[in-house]
């Protein structure tokens, strides 16, 4: 859930919000990109589409998933999460 967008750059933004995963919400921090708009037309119609692109990067043990099987030379999982968001949205079809 998003609580605040902070405009950082031509098309950048800062969205700062609440995760929850595991049944425990902790803050986030997600570096999006907005793309668009795109502007075609085919047989039915002309349309507009937008893209949006974010990351954000947690430590897992943050929401209780600390299970770990350890190993000679390391463990199975990792305590880093890297998230990737890629989005499209169309606007309704004009005409």
């Amino acid at each position: 859930k998003s609580t605040e967008i902070e405009e950082v750059g031509s098309n950048m933004f800062k969205v700062h919000g609440s995760l929850t995963l595991h049944g425990v919400t902790k803050s986030v921090l997600l570096h999006a990109q907005y793309f668009g708009p795109t502007y075609f037309t085919d047989e039915t119609g002309s349309y507009t589409t937008m893209g949006f692109a974010a990351t954000a990067y947690l430590q897992r043990e943050d929401f209780g998933m600390t299970w770990n099987f350890k190993y000679p030379g390391g463990f199975t999982v990792g305590k880093h999460i890297n998230i990737t968001l890629n989005a499209e949205a169309d606007l309704e079809k004009e005409g």
